[in-house]
């Protein structure tokens, strides 16, 4: 369980020098997302390709952790319910997010 209680980024323009691996591994989870439900995720830099995130534990586990591959996954929403999805979706969610961890996890 990682439980940060201070902030640890990078600047939203800094580009791992792993960055492709990371974009590649995320790729293979988002292509396995929409194989479920037909879902399309957004891929990058979540400070680029959402919101400013920088501070965020993905960072640190990263950064000083070393862990290969971390990844921020949103929920499918595209802005109606934000992250309290109604329970009509959270079934889908959850198999559609369990198919790109999965397939994520096979390729690491």
């Amino acid at each position: 369980m990682s439980t940060p209680t201070d902030t640890y980024g990078y600047d939203c323009n800094y580009v791992a020098p792993d960055d492709a691996a990371l974009q590649s591994m995320a790729q293979r989870g988002a292509t396995a997302i929409r194989g479920v439900s037909g879902t399309s995720y957004t891929i990058g830099n979540a400070c680029r390709a959402l919101y400013a995130t920088t501070g965020d534990s993905t960072d640190y586990v990263h950064g000083v952790g070393k862990s290969k591959y971390t990844y921020t996954i949103e929920l499918r929403d595209r802005g109606t319910y934000g992250f309290s999805l109604p329970a009509s979706q959270i079934s889908a969610t959850v198999k559609e997010t369990w198919a790109g961890v999965l397939a994520m996890a096979q390729a690491a």
